[in-house]
């Protein structure tokens, strides 16, 4: 493939990046790093954007994001998002930051503005998961590099991820969790999957839809993996039905 692109270009500047990045398709480390910067830069512009822009937190903004920030204040919540608590309990962690680690002109009295910093924090780091996940998932089904940076592109360019993936949101780790457990059935990795199942109805219920791809593919072990999962998706299906009393079950 990489040949024949080299062919295809005339002029001597495409004919020089092609070669460039022929070269930089043989080297495995280089791949990684320069699919990681994207991933970063990205990422940081996504998240940046978010927390600058997110509307505010009223009638007229985003419903799911009050909620989530409610989890986050330890507020009691009566319904079906108070199951997806990873991403708040993983921004409650993060220490608050000074003030001096802001410019003076920004409004850090606001009661929600290092809230979304730190969910911003939380939701890069799956962000930057994601692109490189979905780089390797595109490579072992045979795309090659530029094509496999292209999907990640495809990827980070979607309205609903530019939209809410870097506000106080559960999107991004909800992908992350969803893209480890196909990459885990791409790899037939057992543990990979038990992993990123059981920990990912933590971050959304979304995830579920892995059982699906992984009933219809082609992995030896998919049987054992559905019974290890009995008593995590039991466990799952009692702590929410507690935990919803207002809403109907599911």
């Amino acid at each position: 493939m990489f040949s024949k692109i080299i062919v295809l270009c005339s002029d001597s500047m495409s004919s020089y990046w092609c070669v460039m990045f022929f070269k930089l398709s043989k080297n495995t480390w280089l791949n990684f790093i320069v699919v990681l910067i994207l991933c970063i830069t990205t990422s940081y512009s996504i998240v940046y954007s978010n927390i600058e822009n997110f509307p505010e937190l009223n009638s007229n903004g985003n419903a799911d994001a009050s909620i989530y920030l409610a989890m986050y204040k330890n507020k009691p919540m009566e319904r079906y998002e108070s199951c997806r608590i990873l991403t708040p309990v993983l921004a409650k962690l993060l220490p608050d930051f000074p003030r001096t680690f802001f410019s003076e002109s920004r409004k850090v009295s606001d009661k929600y503005w290092m809230a979304r910093v730190k969910f911003g924090i939380v939701n890069f780091s799956f962000l930057v998961g994601i692109g490189l996940l979905l780089f390797y998932y595109l490579r072992n089904y045979g795309f090659n590099t530029l094509e496999s940076i292209i999907g990640c592109l495809v990827f980070y360019t979607a309205r609903p991820l530019i939209q809410n993936a870097g506000a106080p949101m559960v999107d991004a780790s909800s992908y992350f969790f969803l893209l480890l457990c196909l990459y885990a059935i791409q790899c037939e990795n057992i543990l990979i999957f038990l992993i990123g199942f059981s920990v990912g109805l933590l971050a959304k219920e979304s995830v579920v839809l892995a059982l699906f791809v992984l009933m219809l593919s082609q992995m030896k072990s998919k049987l054992k993996v559905l019974f290890l999962l009995m008593p995590v998706i039991v466990a799952y299906i009692l702590i929410r039905h507690m935990l919803i009393k207002s809403e109907p079950f599911l």
